[in-house]
């Protein structure tokens, strides 16, 4: 008899990144990227890991892993335009709820840690990796006759911020 079930986890919605998520349980989390220092130093106390990523390739720049480094507990995946951020589970104390409501001071961790993943989106949309042009593109032979009017505007403007500067540092 042939089993047509497929293996199912709760990452099943998450498009292929190459990499399996394997169910394991632990409280020790190690951070291993800048990108997260300030979201360890909020979180470090509410960390707990479920799950780890596994890969038969070696991932490159996990953000948090095991004491061992043996296992990576929290990744980014660029998918299209943007990012995927895997980190591990955070649990809140007891003491950041009293009658259903949040106290003080898991209001004010909140507020931290919304500031902290503010910061972690600030800095993936800043890390944009571009392809450089090919030499061609510096041969004037395609350039079009509007781009090439546009350059020497560009420069004779150039030219004239130059001397406007020079003229106020004399006066």
């Amino acid at each position: 008899m042939t089993n047509l079930v497929d293996q199912y986890h709760n990452y099943k919605f998450l498009p292929n990144l190459g990499y399996n998520i394997v169910s394991s349980k632990g409280s020790r989390v190690y951070p291993c990227s800048n990108l997260v220092t300030n979201l360890n130093e909020c979180c470090k106390n509410h960390f707990r890991f479920e799950a780890y990523i596994d890969s038969d390739k070696e991932l490159k720049n996990p953000i948090f892993v095991t004491k061992n480094r043996d296992k990576i507990l929290g990744k980014t995946a660029k998918i299209l335009n943007g990012y995927i951020i895997f980190i591990p589970s955070i649990y809140y104390p007891d003491s950041y709820s009293k009658d259903d409501e949040w106290t003080e001071e898991a209001l004010k961790w909140g507020k931290r840690f919304k500031q902290v993943l503010v910061e972690i989106r600030k800095s993936l949309k800043n890390h944009v990796e571009t392809t450089p042009q090919p030499e061609w593109v510096h041969n004037s032979v395609y350039n079009i006759s509007e781009a090439r009017i546009t350059k020497e505007y560009i420069a004779e403007n150039q030219k004239n911020i130059v001397l406007l500067q020079e003229k106020k540092l004399q006066s």
